[in-house]
Order: structure tokens, then sequence, then C-alpha cells
């Protein structure tokens, strides 16, 4: 199993890459995980709002350091019990 060495940001590595070209946060072994920046844009809310929600309505997240991560899945299974209404069993996509 592949681990990542540690290289700080913008640090280039024996052969010249930096912590990002080597690991890039899009492309993970698994799962992709979203800072609170990226969850804000995602969600449309404030990183204050995610932040409130994470203290006080159990917002699953993950605290690395001084960074908190969230994986998209866990936010997406989280808000559905915001969810109000039905979801329709047909969508019609075109007009007769």
């Amino acid at each position: 199993m592949n681990t990542p060495t540690q290289v700080r940001t913008g640090e280039r590595d024996e052969v010249g890459e930096t912590d990002e070209t080597r690991h890039p946060r899009h492309i993970t072994w698994g799962e992709r995980y979203l800072s609170l920046t990226e969850l804000a844009d995602y969600s449309g809310m404030s990183k204050k709002t995610l932040r409130r929600k994470m203290r006080d309505e159990g917002l699953p997240h993950y605290k690395l350091r001084d960074r908190v991560l969230v994986r998209r899945s866990e936010f997406d299974a989280w808000m559905l019990r915001y969810r109000r209404g039905t979801v329709p069993t047909h969508v019609q996509l075109f007009d007769d």
C-alpha cells in the first residue's frame, strides 16, 4: 500500500515534485474530501454557518491539525435529513 510522504506545501522533493503534484487533493485513494472553502462553494452556505452546523448540529467532519475536511457523501447524507416534500417517481423531460 502506498503512503504519501510528508512534504510541506510548496516544497519540492528529490525529483522536483510538490505535494500537490504527487498527491493532488482531487485524487485520493478513496472518496473525495472537501475543505471548508470547497464545502462552502459546493453547499452555498458560508464557512461560518458550516462551522456552526459542525458544532451544534452534528455535521460530520474530520479535523487534521488546523484543517477541517468533510467527506462529500457524508455531507450529502447529512443534508437529506433537512429534505422536505416528496421526490416524483417520474420526471417528464420533454413536452409532448
